[in-house]
């Protein structure tokens, strides 16, 4: 990018070969201009100047040859090849142990890294949960715990894989914010008495993020496994589909704008990024102003929106019973090579009970009493 031009809010680029459209996307976007002008205003020595991003890959439940539930680990290594080769050494990615080590051995940070082909020779793997730091996030919130790692940085990123979530609709950069939270997030939420979108903007504030990207390479639309809320939804031909359609989308987004990236990986899921509560927050309590170029942009190319057809489904439920459904469908696809279950299949057998309740509920509220009773293990 020319020197003194300003870049743009954010860049969509699509292409056959991933890392020249993400080497595309960072030059036009002043990427490495802004790591530049981060280090000149910290005062570090190039080789002390931290840069830490939180890539979200703790939700994969196996290894995948083209991943469409986590980044993939090529695009990760190669730029932060690119920041070595500038001199760059402090260089961490972060994750954030979930609920499926409950379930299931062999889910550290490190562990689930290490089986999906995320490569430590050029950073180091951390988990926020294993270093606790309190950090004043404003009234109504207070002190949250986050990552020291992630605190501490100079440049933080954020590396989020195109997906969706049963009850936040679109996985993208304000999902992985809520992730820097060491503590589980709808805990803090119901102990502090806020939404937990306001987490997300209170995050926005107190830790600002320099950089976001992303990642629509291959994408799942719709929550992993098979049966369960699939059997709900209706295809044009009258049936249902069995499980998440997964599309070969060769996208690659990314910006300063941090915000701007987010409303652009909605609004190319079919969401109306206005409409989303935390952007609703965000211009409500900053004055943000939409990039015109949101408006532009397609919808991805095959994309059905089982994943927001989904939340729908799931929007008057308690949030407990949604996200023991979420985490059920996990499950199910679980790799036990991998990632072989705990001693004690009595966590198993309740989390299913609950899940296969709460479905025979939906399908009631539907009127389709022939599906009760279903397994979406089985399925």
């Amino acid at each position: 990018m020319p020197k003194g031009t300003t870049p743009p809010p954010f860049v969509v680029a699509r292409g056959d070969d991933p890392l020249l459209v993400f080497d595309e996307v960072l030059k036009h976007t002043g990427f490495f201009e802004m790591l530049e002008e981060r280090l000149k205003e910290s005062g570090k020595r190039r080789e002390m100047f931290e840069i830490v991003a939180k890539v979200d890959f703790l939700h994969a439940t196996r290894k995948e040859d083209t991943p469409v539930s986590y980044v993939d680990p090529k695009l990760v290594t190669h730029l932060f090849n690119q920041l070595l080769d500038r001199g760059f050494r402090v260089l961490r990615v972060m994750e954030k142990t979930n609920e499926l080590a409950r379930f299931h051995r062999n889910r550290s940070v490190k562990q689930v890294g290490k089986a999906l082909g995320y490569d430590e020779s050029c950073y180091e793997l951390r988990d926020f949960q294993d270093e606790l730091y309190p950090v004043d996030f404003g009234a109504p919130i207070g002190m949250v715990p986050t990552g020291k790692t992630w605190q501490s940085a100079d440049c933080r990123l954020v590396f989020a894989k195109n997906r969706t979530h049963e009850t936040f609709g679109p996985a993208l950069v304000f999902y992985n914010l809520l992730a820097t939270l060491a503590s589980p997030t709808e805990l803090v939420a119901l102990e502090r008495g806020v939404d937990p979108h306001e987490l997300t903007l209170a995050s926005l504030r107190a830790l600002p993020v320099h950089y976001a990207i992303v990642e629509a390479v291959y994408s799942r639309d719709g929550c992993p496994g098979t049966g369960g809320p699939f059997q709900l939804l209706s295809d044009p031909d009258g049936g249902s589909p069995e499980k998440a359609a997964v599309l070969q989308t060769d996208i690659l987004v990314g910006g300063q704008d941090v915000i701007g990236v987010e409303a652009a990986g909605e609004k190319m899921q079919g969401v109306a990024p206005l409409e989303g509560e935390v952007m609703k927050l965000i211009r409500r309590n900053t004055g943000y102003t939409m990039p015109r170029e949101v408006e532009e942009l397609p919808i991805y190319q095959g994309w059905r929106a089982l994943g927001s057809q989904i939340r729908e489904l799931f929007a008057e439920s308690k949030p407990e019973e949604s996200y023991r459904c979420g985490l059920w469908q996990s499950i199910s696809d679980m790799d036990a090579r991998l990632f072989p279950p705990q001693p004690g299949g009595w966590q198993h057998v309740r989390l299913r009970e609950r899940t296969e309740a709460f479905l025979d509920k939906l399908r009631k509220q539907h009127g389709d009493d022939s599906l009760a009773t279903a397994d979406p293990a089985e399925v």
